[in-house]
This record gives structure tokens, sequence and C-alpha cells, in this order.
């Protein structure tokens, strides 16, 4: 694989790790607070499945952060972009293009096979600008894969502005011409008051939060316990998949 990524030398996993040939999240609390754990099980479960499904030729990170899931698109795709602006509270070395993600972005049209964004939509204000930038750089016949919480407490703040729904998805889709390959939610019911209860109890003790996140990871992984209420996933989810494809010419 050819990549132009920065830094990338200096690449290591950061908020997920590999661990017996499967990927997970940290256990380093400086990198994936304890209280994250449950929810970024689940994200991380959707996510990785959709970038084996979809990822080619050259990706694009936007809102790349320490590019988290590095380590599980390299090897899919032929080139690396990362994109964020410089003052993120995800310090990072790899960021090949520096951008507020409310501007436009000083890359050429249809530039990118692939473009992989997560949990940044929620923090960006301009959010048509972005799904423009987003739209004009995606090569015909590209695909964008996208992740965002939604039943998740307030964070990044006071960057933390949105919340998107199944139908804010279809709205943003129609208006970019965009068509929906994929359209999930993840995480619900009983996923999210594991949730709030490992967040909840984080307020009390940090070394508890950290106890309960492990188990209540370890039973959701794979949907053991999440098969008691599926009908929830849509009512009370925890976040939204979307994969959506640029049409050809």
């Amino acid at each position: 694989m050819t990549s132009r990524m920065r830094a990338i030398d200096q690449w290591k996993p950061t908020k997920f790790e590999e661990r017996a040939g499967h990927w997970r999240p940290s256990r380093d609390p400086l990198e994936l607070a304890r209280t994250s754990r449950v929810s970024s099980t689940l994200a991380l479960e959707i996510l990785e499945g959709a970038l084996k499904r979809h990822s080619r030729g050259h990706l694009a990170d936007f809102g790349c952060g320490k590019v988290p899931f590095y380590g599980i698109y390299a090897d899919l795709v032929d080139q690396v972009t990362c994109i964020d602006w410089p003052n993120s509270a995800h310090e990072s070395n790899h960021i090949d293009i520096e951008a507020d993600l409310n501007c436009p972005i000083c890359v050429d049209d249809a530039i990118f096979d692939t473009i992989f964004c997560s949990s940044v939509l929620e923090h960006i204000w301009d959010h048509r600008m972005m799904w423009r930038e987003m739209t004009r750089s995606l090569k015909p016949g590209g695909t964008m894969i996208m992740g965002v919480p939604f039943i998740y407490g307030l964070h990044e703040v006071p960057h933390d502005y949105f919340r998107w729904t199944r139908y804010a998805f279809e709205k943003a889709c129609e208006e970019n011409g965009l068509e929906i390959v994929e359209l999930e939610p993840y995480g619900g019911g009983i996923d999210v008051v594991a949730d709030l209860l490992v967040r909840s109890l984080g307020i009390i003790s940090d070394r508890l939060a950290g106890v309960a996140g492990r188990i209540a990871a370890n039973l959701l992984r794979g949907g053991r316990a999440r098969r008691i209420a599926p009908a929830a996933f849509e009512a009370l989810p925890m976040g939204y998949l979307l994969v959506a494809r640029k049409p050809e010419n």
C-alpha cells in the first residue's frame, strides 16, 4: 500500500487496539475514557464492518484526529489523506490537510474514492458546507462511510451542536444527490441503558465505571444481550451508520 499520510511511521493505535487478531476499544484510559467502553465497542463493531465492505482506492479521513481507524482501513486502500483542523481536541501528527470543516476545503473536485468520517458531524455547525465539500471531492461512484452518536452525552464542548437522525441523513443525501447504500442504527434499548449506567457510575468512581464498562461491553459484543429488545434500535439508537454513494456520471 502507498500512502501520503503524514508521519505514517509514527502512527500507533490509540482509541482502538488489536488484540488476538480482533480490534477492541483501548484499555488505556488516556486514550479512551472508561465510561466510553460500551459506546465505543458498538461503534467499532459497525464501522469496522462497513470499512471492510466499502473502503477502496484513495480514502480521505475527514476529522481524522489521531486516526484511530487507520489500522483497520490501511490495507484496504491505496492512499490515505487525513483532514482536520489544527485546534482539534485530539492532537495529531498525521494531518495532511489542515481545514475547518465548516469552510471550503482546498482539494480538487472528484479526488477521493472513499470518504470516512466518524463522530465528527455532530461538531460541525455549518454541516451543509461539509456535506457539499464531501460530495464535491468524492469521485463519481465513490462512497462515504459515516458514523455518528445519537443518545450520547455532551462531549468536546463547546463544539457539540447536533444529534443526527435517520431522517436528517435521508434529507442530507437527497440534497446532495447521494444514493443511500446502508443506513442503520447501532445500539438501542439495553445498550443505551448500559451506557448511561456506566457513565453515571463514572461520576461516582472512575474505577467502578471501568469494571462495569468491561462487563457491559463483553456482554453486548456480538449482540448476545441485545437480542432482548431489537425493536429498540430504531426507537432508542445509540448511533447511526451511513454508507452513501455518489452516482456515476
